[in-house]
């Protein structure tokens, strides 16, 4: 069994991915319909959905630096370090820059009409946009959901020194500890609570998330923990099969979790700004908890349940990535014309805008980016005509 978990083709891992990405397209729509800051916003609005994103928010993007630093993981099993870091920058960077600079382009210019600049003109926003014009109230050129792209990349690089020290025979012997497998199997539940707990408690406070890069501290140090824990995770036959039996557990605990968090965030007898101190830091303690339960408990269920190779798997694998970079361009390109009129009622909008977005990224999709070469490349897809066996690991671009 040992040997299967490191060395098999992790197909859980890759439905896992997947499903995250589903969810992160899902969770932008919902922007539309809370009360939250987004780019253009529709003018009904959802206490109900604002509470299921709350706790969707907590683990929605940590899943996905975990899946990546896992993928990191079974990477380094057969890829030198400089293919490593080239292949990562070809599919990583080129996606980015042709993000920025072509498909983000149309939510920039409708947020601006949505804020107030209703005159403005498709030529006049790209002569602005092309020329690093500051004018306007949102910052251009702007990566907005890619930012994802760019932490990704950053993230890669920082971990090239480690990856590189643990190929030698000092970093062999280093490595043989750093797994969950020396621990207990509720001390990897117990010890990533506790650290991201401390993280929520003494860093968050003092460096809100920005997804600007420079000084974007809290959110650094928290997505490169995940990392590295999920590098630990990949390769510790332990802990998957602890995983597995307890899963149920697991997941229990995340609900009851999650039902806490509610039930604090709803009370009518509590205002959050007038917490004593006790009860701010029990409450990050219950956030983190949360977070990493449903993680796990995710995982586990993956790996017990849908650990197969299918056809359906293999095209949606290759699609998420087009899909992730497509979604909120199509979101905002539908969801404008949409705030503008008062036709449809909150069911009837949503559904428009889910069956829009999905169906818009799988036409853009199937009938041109995966069957022309150039458009392949630009979103970061490997040539037509390449074979390969590889494992979950070497996909995994974002």
């Amino acid at each position: 069994m040992a040997n299967s978990i490191k060395t098999e083709r992790r197909y859980d891992l890759d439905w896992v991915r997947v499903g995250a990405f589903g969810l992160l397209i899902l969770y932008h729509i919902g922007m539309m319909y809370v009360s939250w800051d987004y780019h253009i916003k529709s003018g009904h609005q959802s206490l109900f959905l604002e509470n299921f994103m709350v706790v969707l928010n907590q683990w929605r993007l940590p899943i996905l630096f975990l899946v990546s630093g896992s993928a990191i993981y079974f990477i380094m099993q057969k890829v030198a370090l400089g293919r490593f870091f080239w292949v990562r920058s070809v599919r990583l960077l080129i996606p980015l820059w042709f993000g920025m600079f072509v498909i983000v382009l149309p939510q920039v210019y409708f947020e601006l009409k949505f804020k107030g600049y209703a005159d403005l003109t498709v030529f006049q926003f790209l002569t602005a946009y092309y020329t690093f014009d500051q004018s306007f109230d949102t910052h251009i050129p702007t990566w907005n959901h890619l930012w994802f792209v760019a932490y990704l990349w950053v993230y890669s690089l920082i971990f090239i020194p480690a990856l590189y020290f643990l190929k030698t025979s000092k970093g062999e012997k280093l490595a043989s500890y750093l797994t969950f497998d020396k621990m207990p199997g509720w001390l990897a539940i117990a010890l990533p609570v506790a650290i991201f707990a401390l993280y929520y408690a003494f860093i968050r406070p003092y460096f809100p998330s920005t997804h600007a890069l420079t000084d974007d501290w809290f959110n650094h140090i928290f997505y490169l923990t995940i990392m590295i824990f999920g590098y630990m995770l990949a390769g510790s036959t332990k802990v998957w099969n602890w995983l597995k039996i307890h899963r149920k557990k697991i997941v229990l605990g995340a609900l009851l979790s999650a039902s806490a968090i509610l039930v604090l965030r709803n009370s009518p007898l509590m205002d959050w700004q007038e917490w004593p101190d006790w009860m701010f830091y029990s409450t990050r303690l219950l956030l983190t908890l949360n977070l990493w339960l449903w993680i796990l408990g995710i995982l586990a269920m993956a790996f017990a349940h849908i650990n197969k190779p299918s056809k359906k798997l293999a095209y949606l694998n290759e699609a998420v990535y087009p899909f992730y970079i497509l979604h909120q361009t199509i979101i905002i390109m539908i969801g404008y014309p949409l705030s503008q009129w008062a036709g449809f009622n909150i069911y009837g909008e949503t559904a428009v805008l889910i069956v829009g977005t999905f169906g818009l990224c799988y036409l853009l999709y199937e009938y041109l980016i995966r069957r022309i070469g150039i458009l392949r490349f630009l979103f970061g897809m490997k040539p037509k005509n390449f074979l390969t066996s590889a494992k979950v690991g070497e996909r995994v671009t974002a």
